[in-house]
């Protein structure tokens, strides 16, 4: 589902390109393997599913092209200079979903979203899978720059 305003397409190679595991509500999906491909290009960041049997759980297409973009950095550990696996907060149909990324991506996964275009929000949550939305009594320079599902 295509929840951003219109204004970019994916013209050429992109940026990056990494495997992810997207959480979304309500569940079904399982855990442990990667079933969807972040692809970042300028201005755009595309969620593509993998062809996986039904019964793993599907996840559908998401286009991202909002000017700003959060990246949460989930950390389990009662640490928080863990360094935690970082994902991106999306709106999956009009909920809040995340991409989660592989643990390398941690140091690579903000400068690449700042060479797209993107103003980079970084948030750090304890937490273990579940995305946090942001809060708009927290940041409220951001209203209309994210989607409702991410900023509440």
């Amino acid at each position: 589902m295509d929840t951003s305003p219109p204004s970019h397409h994916s013209e050429g190679p992109p940026l990056a390109r990494c495997s992810s595991w997207v959480w979304r509500r309500p569940g079904g999906q399982g855990r442990g393997y990667s079933n969807a491909t972040v692809l970042v290009y300028p201005g755009l960041v595309l969620i593509e599913p993998r062809n996986l049997p039904r019964w793993l759980g599907r996840v559908p297409p998401v286009r991202y092209d909002w000017p700003s973009i959060v990246l949460q950095r989930l950390v389990w550990s009662y640490r928080l200079d863990f360094p935690g696996v970082p994902a991106i907060l999306l709106d999956i149909d009009g909920r809040l979903g995340s991409a989660q990324l592989s643990f390398g991506w941690r140091d690579v996964v903000a400068p690449t979203l700042h060479e797209a275009g993107f103003v980079v929000v970084e948030d750090v949550v304890r937490g273990f899978e579940a995305p946090h939305p942001l809060l708009l009594r927290d940041h409220p320079g951001l209203e209309g720059r994210l989607p409702k599902a991410v900023l509440r």
